[in-house]
């Protein structure tokens, strides 16, 4: 009897549970809650500009008609662009335009040209981020060169493979921002040197912006709660950028990057 009696109560006690379940008297396993808790914080969208090979896009003269062609850039020629007051890498080039319609300081076909290093006006950062400020800004740019160095940059990217283009045919040119989303920034901090004897670690976890001057060996970073540190850069963490999604970004190292912005996912578009 003792068993029988047991198996009729195991037997209720299993119906009430499944009553209580359905009813939702019961809560639910957790095991659901604790794996969403388990993939970490949400994905991130990133825009970087790169210091070296970046890609571009450069409408050029050809000899039947206009020409426009996407690629990395692998080469250019080794005379600085002259900008009058001062000679810019051609590593330090966010965009250039030929001058079709002449303006004051502006002659009919010299180049306006814009730096990665040009401050973002605030009227542009505004509601959209700092980096779309610099890519939103007049394509053209404020600097000014009468001429392009001669010799030819290189361009490799499909469908064309490899193509030397000579500076004479160049009528603009622009750094394309490598984008992509962010789950985790990796460990380590950028050591900042404010004035002498002043120097502060950055965590790069709660960098939002920096924006390297590799020319002075400079940077400037805002952070999370909008604290902002210019200064001489010291230390730049040994690390690489790791994106996520179905198609990953190759890594891409800290090093290499001019200009970074790490935006909430409300505002994904750049």
């Amino acid at each position: 009897m003792s068993d029988r009696l047991h198996k009729r109560r195991l037997v209720v006690r299993m119906g009430l549970l499944g009553l209580a379940l359905a009813g939702g008297l019961v809560p639910v396993s957790t095991s659901a809650q604790e794996n969403e808790l388990d993939l970490g914080p949400p994905a991130r969208p990133v825009v970087i500009l790169l210091a070296d090979q970046p890609v571009v896009t450069v409408d050029l003269s050809g000899d039947y008609g206009p020409v426009r062609i996407t690629g990395t850039l692998e080469a250019t020629p080794k005379a600085a662009v002259d900008l009058g007051s001062r000679e810019a890498t051609w590593n330090e080039v966010r965009a250039l335009a030929r001058v079709t319609q002449p303006s004051e300081g502006f002659p009919a076909g010299s180049f306006r040209v814009a730096l990665v290093t040009d401050d973002v006006p605030a009227t542009q950062t505004a509601g959209t981020g700092y980096v779309t400020g610099l890519l939103n800004t007049e394509a053209q740019g404020a600097w000014r060169a009468l001429r392009l160095p001669e010799g030819t940059i290189t361009l490799r990217g499909k469908p064309y493979g490899t193509l030397s283009i000579p500076t004479s045919r160049i009528n603009q040119l622009r750094l394309e921002p490598v984008r992509g989303d962010v789950q985790t920034m990796p460990a380590g901090s950028i050591r900042v040197e404010l004035f002498p004897g002043n120097v502060v670690s950055v965590p790069l976890s709660e960098v939002q912006y920096l924006q390297r001057n590799l020319r002075k060996g400079t940077i400037s970073v805002i952070l999370a709660d909008d604290q902002t540190f210019s200064g001489k850069l010291l230390e730049l963490p040994k690390v690489s950028i790791q994106f996520v999604g179905e198609m990953p970004l190759a890594p891409v190292p800290l090093e290499r990057i001019v200009v970074f912005e790490r935006r909430t996912p409300s505002n994904r578009r750049l």
